[in-house]
């Protein structure tokens, strides 16, 4: 099911505040927070509790730590990560994605067509998925 397996680690957040908001451990969130802060991305393209529906999802860009921060927890189920993502590339910055499993393939797919793709999305990184929950 997973494919072959070069090497297993266990990890989360040195920041306390980052591994207790965060799922998993808040990895990802430090992750993100890192490749902006180190300046190796220009943002993060990932998801955050709607404003206005926080049981809903909507897609964020973060450009400092503190708005990943903004987006940490699991946010498994539906959510349009990738909603404008000919936009994202058309901004011609590079950046990091924070998104479900499926979400990354289909970009991995997407990349063999648009060269944008390995140009400017530099970091995917992708959680173990709780799958689909159903809001209604």
């Amino acid at each position: 099911v997973w494919g072959p397996v070069e090497r297993l680690v266990l990890g989360s957040a040195g920041d306390p505040t980052v591994r207790f908001i965060g799922s998993g451990g808040g990895t990802l969130t430090a992750l993100g927070q890192f490749l902006l802060s180190s300046g190796r991305v220009k943002f993060v393209l990932h998801v955050a509790a709607s404003r206005s529906m926080p049981m809903r999802t909507e897609r964020k860009l973060s450009f400092d730590a503190a708005s990943v921060l903004d987006g940490a927890g699991s946010r498994y189920g539906p959510a349009a990560t990738l909603v404008d993502f000919n936009d994202i590339l058309d901004r011609g910055e590079p950046f990091a994605l924070i998104a479900k499993p499926c979400d990354i393939t289909a970009v991995r797919n997407l990349a063999r067509l648009d060269p944008r793709v390995d140009e400017h999305m530099r970091y995917a990184l992708a959680f173990v998925c709780g799958g689909a929950s159903d809001l209604t």
